[in-house]
């Protein structure tokens, strides 16, 4: 191992993201998760190793467990973040998981040090949106569409002329409509994704219907684009999305030492453009 890390060393230039990348988790505080890690047995990982894996692989466009763990095959930079190790798709997807907190913390430590490197504009900030393909199978997708389209068809079967296993299998097929449709009015959805609480069915730009997530991002500064915050939810559009998008923004920002008297310039696109959001606009404001 000593050997591969030496010859990656080597091939990685000196000036490159991975490096940079390297330098700031390596200021992020991840001692809640360092009493779990051993260098034997399954959680032989370091979790700044984990992190910054995830990071260098966000900014080159690896969002997938799966994906990333590939590119580390033939990526020298991924590698080389890896300590020399092949991470699998399923550890990098179980530590994504379950350290939310931890990736809230480095957003914040991030923005802490733009702070005092005088990196954000509080004036120039930009809330936008994206869909992201959730960790869920199709098959746990229920609609309310095909859930009311299934229970009309069983309602017009005999069920008095089934044999007892037929009869049984088609009262489990309307226990479970019925009960996807209570779902979706509980959760004021059209979809819902049985196994993943924060997605839906969405349409995705290639045509495909698929779980997934909408992200909303909010990002300071023209050219640095720094994140601020972002929010993840089963929505499958962005109206109403606007005030959550900029209180957690502004939260952001005082967390990491912005005068709260601070006022924020904030952009928005037509997808924004929801009473929701302008009722939001207007009580905005009165903000300082």
């Amino acid at each position: 191992l000593d050997v591969l890390l030496g010859s990656l060393e080597e091939q990685l230039p000196a000036v490159h993201l991975a490096r940079e990348v390297a330098g700031i988790v390596a200021q992020f505080d991840t001692a809640s998760l360092e009493a779990t890690y051993s260098s034997l047995g399954r959680h032989g990982h370091h979790p700044k190793t984990l992190l910054r894996v995830w990071v260098y692989g966000s900014l080159m466009g690896f969002h997938h467990a799966t994906k990333l763990a590939r590119a580390q095959a033939t990526d020298i930079a991924l590698r080389w973040l890896s300590d020399g190790h092949g991470v699998s798709g399923r550890s990098l997807c179980r530590f994504r998981g379950a350290n939310g907190e931890l990736f809230q913390r480095a957003i914040d430590t991030t923005l802490e040090m733009a702070l005092v490197n005088k990196l954000i504009e509080p004036d120039e900030l930009a809330v936008d949106s994206m869909r992201l393909r959730a960790h869920a199978a199709t098959r746990e997708v229920r609609t309310v569409v095909r859930s009311e389209k299934r229970l009309d068809q069983l309602a017009k079967a005999d069920v008095t002329a089934m044999a007892p296993d037929v009869r049984a299998a088609h009262d489990a097929k309307v226990t479970k409509h019925r009960e996807a449709l209570e779902l979706c009015a509980k959760r004021d959805r059209a979809s819902v994704v049985l196994t993943n609480e924060m997605a839906a069915l969405m349409k995705f730009p290639n045509g495909a219907a698929m779980p997934g997530h909408r992200i909303t991002v909010t990002a300071t500064g023209v050219k640095t684009r720094l994140i601020v915050s972002v929010l993840v939810d089963d929505a499958t559009n962005d109206f109403g999305k606007l005030g959550g998008a900029v209180v957690d923004a502004r939260a952001a920002l005082q967390r990491a030492g912005l005068p709260v008297d601070k006022r924020l310039g904030v952009v928005a696109d037509a997808g924004y453009a929801a009473e929701q959001d302008y009722l939001f606009a207007k009580q905005a404001e009165a903000w300082a």
